[in-house]
């Protein structure tokens, strides 16, 4: 009898220790996991702010530019008024400026369409984080009450972190619709 109890305990412990293993080593890898989404949320974080600075940018530029084409059509407009021949010059640059305009209105769109993307991304990132997080904590939780489901709930929950994880690493996927670099090239080339 006391054999049969000593068995059980035996296989007890083993199970026990087998399941103290998973769970470490399933810890270890929700934390790398966790690590990584971290690093990759800040990065996207501020490649959204670095993109949205440089919209503004443009913006700025872009209305100053509309400023000295509203200069030039009020020169224009003043020279007609008093039947003066217009310069070529000033219908050029005017010309010149309109087109230089439309260039930098096209690359302040893109700029924000792209931190919008980058922004997007870096919220999926979070997310994983905070999964990873709770799935962690959800191991530990197992490990310490030894219920194996727990750990089979944190496993779950990984899951889902590292789906969100890789939602996060497809480029251009939450609905975000930032024009490719080639048409970007062609509308500031024309």
């Amino acid at each position: 009898m006391a054999e049969i109890e000593i068995n059980e305990q035996i296989h007890q412990v083993q199970h026990q220790s087998h399941l103290t293993g998973s769970v470490g080593v399933s810890t270890v890898i929700f934390v790398g996991l966790a690590a990584i989404a971290a690093m990759q949320a800040n990065f996207l974080g501020e490649e959204a702010v670095v993109a949205q600075v440089q919209a503004a940018n443009h913006w700025a530029w872009y209305q100053s530019k509309s400023m000295k084409y509203e200069t030039q059509q009020s020169s224009q407009a003043i020279l007609k008024s008093l039947g003066k021949p217009l310069p070529t010059s000033l219908e050029q640059k005017a010309d010149t400026l309109e087109q230089e305009k439309e260039n930098l209105k096209a690359k302040a769109e893109h700029l924000e369409a792209e931190s919008k993307s980058h922004l997007d991304r870096h919220q999926s990132f979070l997310y994983s984080v905070v999964f990873l997080q709770v799935a962690i904590a959800l191991a530990s939780l197992a490990s310490l009450l030894k219920l194996p489901k727990l750990w089979y709930t944190s496993l779950g929950v990984a899951v889902l972190g590292t789906g969100f994880m890789l939602w996060g690493s497809i480029p251009v996927s939450h609905g975000s619709s930032v024009p490719t670099s080639v048409e970007v090239k062609q509308s500031v080339d024309n």
